[in-house]
């Protein structure tokens, strides 16, 4: 199970969804280098000077990625507010990202609250989803998982996955609402269904324990495959553990190893405790004590507590 985290959406990937919006905005001609030329951009110029919010929003976003201008915060900062304060939904959404992640600006996280809020009344549910964050874990606001489910369903209901995601964890665990597995299975699998990796993971857990459905291994090792081929390193560390105690799958340490390895890379202690203990006992691998302990500190290190009793217990054992 994929637990939500302080934010799903990382500012590199908030930039890639930036690019991403530009191919919105251009006209459906050539490329994304000729949608984004210094003539338009003298022409956004002019407008933004004139007043028109389309033109502020589109000039802010090209400061924050650099595409047709040199990347500038500051005057991305200054556009993407006088936009936001038009009342412009893009804008006010782009400019709490901007305070979250201090961007031009000091980091601030009741400012960056008070824009994605701004941008979630008007119904645009990316800013919908990040308010339900913020709730979520009390960023800028006091924590309150039913004030999280309600903005959560509102972005949902429009289809937005992540949204969908959060809001069958909300269910899966009984924060706000009534625990819910069928709920949880279903809003699970309206994102899973979009190729959303942290659902398809979440959706693959509750088949492996038959949380709300019939308890299926090979519905969750199908899951945890989509979700691990594309790099969610909590599906990656619950397909490695179905190979390893061959749950849907003949048992295969191999297997097993590489996909713990894949999530260890990412800094997944659980992962990493993993490998330690297949270093410890040989599993897969010729059995090596120094190993096993260099894993055991390693996820330690990343936050896992049983390698952390683990490797205190192993490291005095191995002095005497």
């Amino acid at each position: 199970m994929t637990a939500l985290t302080p934010r799903q959406i990382s500012m590199k990937h908030y930039l890639l969804k930036i690019l991403l919006l530009f191919i919105l905005l251009m006209p459906q001609s050539g490329n994304c280098e000729q949608r984004i030329s210094k003539k338009q951009i003298s022409q956004w110029q002019t407008e933004a000077e004139k007043g028109h919010a389309d033109a502020q929003r589109s000039l802010g976003l090209s400061y924050t990625v650099g595409k047709g201008v040199k990347q500038d915060y500051s005057k991305a900062l200054m556009w993407s507010l006088k936009a936001a304060e038009q009342g412009d939904a893009d804008a006010q959404y782009h400019l709490g990202y901007m305070y979250e992640y201090g961007l031009g600006v000091k980091q601030d996280y009741g400012e960056a609250l008070k824009w994605f809020r701004k941008a979630a009344e008007q119904g645009l549910a990316n800013a919908q989803t990040c308010l339900g964050m913020y709730y979520t874990w009390g960023y800028g606001v006091k924590q309150d998982y039913s004030e999280a489910h309600n903005w959560y369903r509102k972005a949902a209901e429009q289809g937005n996955a992540n949204a969908q995601n959060n809001l069958g964890y909300l269910y899966e665990k009984g924060h706000g609402v009534k625990q819910d597995y069928g709920e949880a299975h279903n809003w699970y699998r309206k994102a899973a269904e979009q190729g959303n990796a942290n659902a398809q993971n979440n959706l693959g857990y509750l088949y492996e324990k038959g949380h709300g459905v019939k308890q299926d291994y090979g519905e969750a090792l199908k899951l945890y495959r989509k979700a691990a081929e594309q790099g969610n390193a909590n599906a990656q560390n619950n397909l490695g553990a179905m190979y390893a105690y061959g749950y849907g799958v003949n048992e295969d340490y191999g297997k097993a190893l590489k996909w713990f390895n894949k999530a260890a890379i990412q800094g997944h202690g659980e992962a990493q405790f993993y490998i330690g203990v297949m270093y410890y006992y040989g599993h897969g691998v010729d059995r090596n004590v120094q190993k096993a302990l260099e894993w055991f500190k390693r996820a330690c290190v990343s936050g896992n507590i049983k390698a952390c009793k683990v490797y205190s217990k192993l490291k005095d054992s191995t002095r005497k």
